[in-house]
């Protein structure tokens, strides 16, 4: 018989979203992935269990069928076993002769502290699985944060809005800050602030991905002016 070569399984890509408090710590989820695969039944031959392909009687394995016209000979697909060399003769009830079934499972996958909308995440070997048999595919998986209420984000750094009184921005005071992953920081307005002033906490933004260190905490100071 005619082996079929194994072939790679193929490549899956889907979409995650995430809060931001989860790109601040980095999280583990389960994402379900749907594809095509090859059947665990008949090992992606498409033949029963206990049976095998048999060899293509229309073209003696080959997979191609010679027509000669005149001189000339032309070669092309064979029809009867669509250029594979060998057909099903009793077929795989579990995916009726296909070879490959509708997969759907959950994989689990790790977002990093730091990660940002745009970013694709490789994880090896957890793509569609191999046929006859090989190497499975990679899964890719595409982020997207979603938007915060109170935070805007711009790279590893953190922007948010704090509204003052006149007297708070002209004698000064104090504040807390809330992160979103629930973090506290303190943050001192000196006497004479104006509105539209910016605050910087350095290191208290984000984790920068593949580099040491974080962004930093940007606090816009609006004043009520009476």
């Amino acid at each position: 018989n005619r082996r079929r070569r194994p072939t790679r399984g193929a490549d899956v890509r889907v979409d995650a979203r995430i809060t931001l408090q989860e790109a601040m710590t980095g999280v583990k989820r389960e994402v379900l992935v749907r594809g095509v695969g090859a059947c665990d039944s008949c090992q992606g031959s498409g033949a029963a269990p206990g049976t095998q392909r048999q060899t293509c009687r229309s073209c003696g394995g080959s997979g191609q069928l010679a027509t000669q016209r005149g001189f000339i000979m032309f070669s092309s697909t064979c029809p009867a076993c669509a250029g594979q060399g060998s057909v099903v003769a009793t077929p795989c009830s579990a995916c009726s002769g296909r070879g490959a079934v509708e997969r759907e499972r959950k994989v689990n996958v790790t977002f990093p502290a730091g990660i940002d909308s745009g970013q694709r995440l490789r994880v090896p070997g957890q793509g569609m699985p191999g046929v006859n048999p090989s190497e499975p595919g990679d899964l890719y998986v595409d982020v997207a944060v979603e938007p915060h209420e109170d935070f805007e984000r711009e790279g590893a750094d953190l922007v948010t809005r704090e509204n003052l009184s006149f007297v708070e921005a002209a004698l000064g005071t104090e504040f807390d800050v809330i992160l979103p992953d629930g973090t506290e920081v303190a943050v001192a307005v000196p006497g004479g602030t104006q509105p539209g002033s910016v605050i910087t906490e350095q290191g208290r933004g984000l984790q920068r991905i593949g580099q040491r260190g974080r962004g930093d905490l940007h606090v816009v100071v609006n004043v009520n002016v009476p």
